[in-house]
């Protein structure tokens, strides 16, 4: 497990963290340190290097120094599920969990990916997602593993496998 052993909140600030593997390109810790600069926070941001059998440690480390939050990126969204006290609806939906924040003394997962990804396609795109979007994929009994929102989902019609223009099946 690979952190920034000179990052310090100070005493009246806490600590953040992204974990994954590799994480030395993450640009997390440079939004995040921004963003608590600007709003006069004295909170500090940074990067721990962790794999899927190292999270139960990260985990513990996080209750132990109760830090602010901790982001979680590939390949630990999945493995971290088992070291935290509950998840969100949209956790448990994804079977996957990007951020971790307290509830009292409970560490919670969330995944805002599914949210994100409707905002980015909705707002950049112009696209409604409940009624403009083919899922493309194959899925293991036909059933996929994703849906961008339970509410607005509507039953996946098998189509069959149709080419995309100019590619071939063959």
């Amino acid at each position: 497990m690979l952190s920034e052993p000179s990052l310090a909140a100070g005493p009246t600030g806490r600590s953040a963290f992204v974990i994954g593997d590799p994480i030395e390109h993450s640009k997390s810790p440079d939004l995040h340190n921004a963003a608590f600069a600007a709003a006069g926070l004295p909170h500090v941001y940074g990067r721990i290097r962790a794999g899927v059998d190292e999270v139960g440690e990260v985990i513990a480390e996080m209750r132990r120094q109760r830090w602010l939050g901790l982001s979680v990126t590939m390949p630990d969204k999945e493995a971290v599920i088992a070291h935290l006290d509950r998840l969100t609806p949209s956790a448990e939906l994804l079977g996957a969990v990007n951020c971790v924040m307290w509830d009292g003394d409970d560490l919670v997962g969330d995944n805002t990916d599914g949210a994100g990804l409707v905002w980015a396609i909705r707002d950049h795109l112009g696209v409604d997602v409940r009624t403009d979007i083919g899922v493309v994929g194959d899925y293991p009994q036909g059933q996929p593993r994703y849906q961008l929102d339970p509410a607005a989902a509507t039953p996946v019609e098998n189509l069959g496998a149709i080419p995309a223009p100019g590619m071939s099946l063959n």
